[in-house]
């Protein structure tokens, strides 16, 4: 049988169809898709690097206003001021205003009130930036801090009592003086605080309050903590109970575990 039967006299032969390739429009659509993706991760990644940069730069602000205060008064301040009945009433964030630039916010409060009085509870909204967290701007607004001091007896901030750095015989480059914390909602300016004594000592425990931080970048490489010479490093998912103990203490005289297990 001829195939050309149906051919038109005197016209070539149509050519026999070719099946289309879908091969190379995918290819190059996984390409451009490649190129779409790196892009916005290169965008992406200087945005989350500067949000980290600015919380580890946060955290040295906020213990070199602690090193002047200590250097100023020959101690640091206590974790809370106290009323005539021995209750805990303003924090020390409170305390170091005047060594953050921040006088005219410092002479606002009545030291001799709580921190929820009539003239103190204002002031909550006029919380210094270097106190909050930049990917919470939310809490920024409501006055929640991220920066806790780690209280109780044995760290550096024991209670209505100070203590000196030259109390710290583990050295203040291996003691911790201040955390994040996520995982409890703290007003800046309440006596509230990380105590060693009720605290969890792992960090990002989601049952009790505790060294802690969200689990999204630039947080991923875990909470943020502050030693008493002002080195700002993130504690491991993996770090042990023991170890955590031994790095808020500031007299253990526990084998040096310590600063070093932690991530720069």
């Amino acid at each position: 049988m001829d195939v050309h039967a149906d051919a038109i006299p005197g016209e070539p032969p149509s050519p026999p169809r070719r099946r289309r390739s879908y091969s190379g429009t995918w290819m190059r659509r996984i390409f451009y898709c490649s190129i779409v993706l790196a892009l916005l991760a290169w965008l992406w990644k200087p945005s989350q690097t500067a949000r980290w940069m600015q919380c580890y730069g946060d955290f040295k602000q906020i213990a070199l206003a602690l090193q002047n205060y200590e250097a100023t008064y020959g101690s640091l301040p206590p974790a809370y001021l106290t009323d005539s009945k021995g209750r805990p009433t303003l924090s020390w964030r409170v305390l170091i205003l005047p060594f953050m630039g921040q006088d005219s916010l410092y002479r606002s409060f009545n030291l001799s009130e709580p921190w929820d009085s009539p003239t103190n509870i204002k002031l909550l909204g006029e919380m210094p930036g270097v106190l909050g967290c930049p990917n919470r701007s939310w809490d920024i607004k409501s006055g929640r801090t991220k920066c806790v001091a780690i209280t109780g007896p044995g760290t550096m901030f024991p209670g209505a009592t100070s203590a000196k750095f030259a109390d710290v015989a583990d050295g203040l480059d291996e003691t911790i003086m201040l955390a994040e914390v996520e995982n409890l909602s703290v007003p800046w300016t309440a006596p509230v605080d990380l105590n060693i004594r009720t605290m969890s000592l792992r960090p990002n425990d989601p049952k009790t309050p505790g060294i802690s931080s969200p689990h999204s970048s630039p947080h991923s490489s875990g909470p943020a903590v502050c030693s008493g010479a002002g080195q700002v490093a993130f504690v491991p998912r993996w770090i042990s109970p023991e170890e955590m103990k031994a790095l808020m203490t500031i007299a253990g005289h526990e084998s040096p575990y310590a600063w070093s297990s932690l991530r720069w």
